[in-house]
């Protein structure tokens, strides 16, 4: 038998600080708008969810100004980036007009802009967006992918980017 939970008071940035102590990858999520603009964003909540459908998931702030673009279109792309692509993960955090400017990219089938460089890129169906709190997780059905071997990639942690050197531990 489990027990319930009791309710405690949190604190958002220590709570913050805490959910920073998982190291993540980063990655370049984009879409298209309906007049064909094509907008993106950073996240580090990216997970695979399922290999037969291969699926994944990543999480979009209800609040974000592309919230409606990403949750009503019918394809998005993911672009893992590698150690070297800090500038291109500042970019897409930062609000502008066109991020995409000067960025080299590669359409995907559906249109959707893949950073070139990218350690991997997925190109994604939309399934489902998942209310919950304040974001929404948006599940994709993988449609095709491209990954680099031997790259290395940027990684996020306790509010910081890092491009660590990666050795098997065996």
């Amino acid at each position: 038998m489990t027990q319930a939970l009791l309710p405690i008071e949190i604190d958002s940035r220590d709570l913050r600080q805490a959910f920073g102590c998982f190291a993540t990858g980063v990655a370049i999520v984009s879409t298209q708008t309906p007049e064909g603009r094509p907008v993106g964003m950073t996240v580090n909540s990216l997970a695979s969810v399922s290999m037969s459908p291969p699926a994944l998931s990543w999480c979009l702030r209800n609040e974000s100004p592309n919230y409606d673009n990403f949750v009503r279109a019918r394809y998005f792309g993911v672009s893992v980036l590698a150690h070297d692509q800090e500038a291109l993960c500042r970019r897409f955090a930062t609000p502008r007009d066109d991020k995409f400017a000067g960025v080299a990219v590669t359409p995907g089938e559906s249109g959707v802009p893949l950073i070139t460089s990218a350690v991997a890129a997925f190109e994604c169906e939309h399934l489902e967006a998942i209310a919950c709190g304040d974001h929404a997780i948006l599940i994709g059905r993988v449609a095709r992918y491209a990954w680099r071997r031997q790259c290395t990639p940027l990684l996020f942690f306790q509010g910081a980017l890092h491009a660590a050197e990666l050795r098997p531990l065996r």
